[in-house]
Formats: structure tokens, C-alpha cells, sequence
């Protein structure tokens, strides 16, 4: 029987290699199902792409788009049994900050061209770039998440 002060053998193994192990594991619990980025993708180009709607349609995707979202942490949490938060500190905050901006910025420039330059479609093709920009962005953020838990690192 080893003593209290001998380590156990499990433990001999050098500790970076464990480290390394459960971050593996994390990344890998952390992927979500495959059409979760699609989903969100659509989700925030329609906020978009709807502004050109009627007024009434307006209000009426908005509490869509909030059930679809919690529908949406809930299908994660559910799929990978966790949830990580999308402005957590390393590359995934840049991502996730600059994707927001990029997103904010074509949304009010869409919204900006439907109403003051009279370009009919202009929310709408806002609303599908936004679109493609939040799936590749969460697409990219994963990516990220692994580069912080140093998997893909080169």
C-alpha cells in the first residue's frame, strides 16, 4: 500500500498531460450540434432582413427571435450539458466582439439605406449577410474556443 506522501501512480504522469487530456474533453463536449450556427445565423439576419416589413410584422418576429434563442441555449445546454459564454476572456471574446459590431454596423447601415436612401431590399440583403456573418462567426468562435484550450494550437 503506498503511503500518503508517495504519489499515486495515476498521478505520476506528467501533469500538463492531464491538463491537456481535459481540455481535449472540453473541447470536444463544448461542439454543438450542426445546425446550431446555422439557426442562430437565421435568427439574427431575420431581426435584420424584417426591419423592411411592416410595422406590425416588426413586432411580431421579436418575440420569435427571443423564443428562438432560448430554444437555442437550450438545445446547447441539452446537446453538450454545459453552456460557455460567448464573451468569455481570451480569442473567443474577440471574435464574438468583433462579429457583434461587424453584425450592429451592416444591420443599421441596412436599416439606414431602407429608410433615408429608399433602397428597397437593403434590409433584406442586410439580413442575409448578417446572416452568414453570425453562422461563419460562430463557426470561428469554436475555432477560437479551441485555440484557448490550446487544441488546434500549432
Amino acid at each position: 500500500m503506498p503511503s500518503i506522501s508517495e504519489p499515486q501512480p495515476e498521478f505520476r504522469a506528467d501533469p500538463l498531460d492531464a491538463i491537456r487530456a481535459a481540455n481535449r474533453q472540453m473541447a470536444e463536449r463544448s461542439q454543438p450540434p450542426p445546425w446550431y450556427h446555422v439557426a442562430l445565423g437565421l435568427l439574427v439576419g431575420g431581426l435584420c432582413a424584417i426591419q423592411e416589413a411592416p410595422v406590425m410584422w416588426r413586432f411580431a418576429y421579436f418575440p420569435f427571435y427571443v423564443v428562438g434563442l432560448i430554444l437555442l441555449v437550450r438545445s446547447y445546454r441539452r446537446y453538450t450539458g454545459m453552456w460557455i459564454p460567448g464573451y468569455r476572456k481570451g480569442r473567443t471574446r474577440w471574435v464574438a466582439f468583433s462579429a457583434a459590431g461587424l453584425a450592429i454596423a451592416v444591420f443599421f447601415a441596412g436599416d439606414y439605406a431602407y429608410a433615408e436612401l429608399n433602397l428597397r431590399g437593403a434590409c433584406i440583403a442586410a439580413g442575409v449577410f448578417v446572416a452568414a456573418l453570425v453562422t461563419a462567426a460562430g463557426h470561428a468562435w469554436h475555432w477560437a474556443y479551441r485555440r484557448d484550450l490550446d487544441i488546434d494550437a500549432a
